[in-house]
């Protein structure tokens, strides 16, 4: 960029840039303990699961309830119980992600496509009067439509590892 062109452009781009690299270090913060069997408690009975056994079957259902050894799922086909020594890992449905991922998918975009116009604005000729502010903007514009866009289409629910045997 012109050091002589708007310095509000690069004080938007700066602001996007720490934004995104906020997001990014709190998606990566510390891991909870997860071999600790009574994480499993604070479950809600009809809460969605997905329990993984030791010789990797996988069963989807419905959680009913823990006990110290017991762990109790309704399954389409009715309850089912594993015992706590033939459990590898328990995750839990956690909630929708795609508010979150259109959001950070609207900043970078807009954090690219200002980046883009502004590089093709100080480009132009001052013939067109496409300079890099105006550049700036209309990449920004699209930018935040592309960014947004991708972001709703990731897949927004994850699942959470509530337990995973030591």
């Amino acid at each position: 960029m012109n050091p002589g062109r708007p310095a509000g452009l690069r004080s938007i781009l700066i602001v996007c840039l720490a934004l995104m690299a906020s997001a990014a270090v709190k998606a990566s913060g510390p891991a909870k303990e997860t071999a600790n069997w009574a994480n499993l408690n604070p479950l809600s009975a009809g809460q969605e699961i997905r329990v993984v056994l030791n010789d990797a079957k996988s069963y989807q259902g419905r959680f009913e309830s823990v006990s110290q050894d017991t762990l109790i799922l309704r399954l389409e086909a009715g309850e089912q119980s594993f015992e706590r020594k033939t459990v590898l890992r328990v995750s839990a449905k956690a909630g929708s992600h795609r508010l979150r991922n259109a959001l950070l998918g609207g900043l970078i975009g807009v954090a690219a496509g200002a980046g883009i116009g502004a590089a093709a604005g100080s480009k132009s000729s001052s013939f067109t009067g496409f300079n890099e502010a105006i550049g700036a903007g209309v990449g920004a514009v699209i930018g935040l439509g592309a960014g947004v866009g991708v972001g709703v289409a990731l897949p927004a629910t994850a699942w959470r590892t509530v337990y995973r045997a030591p």
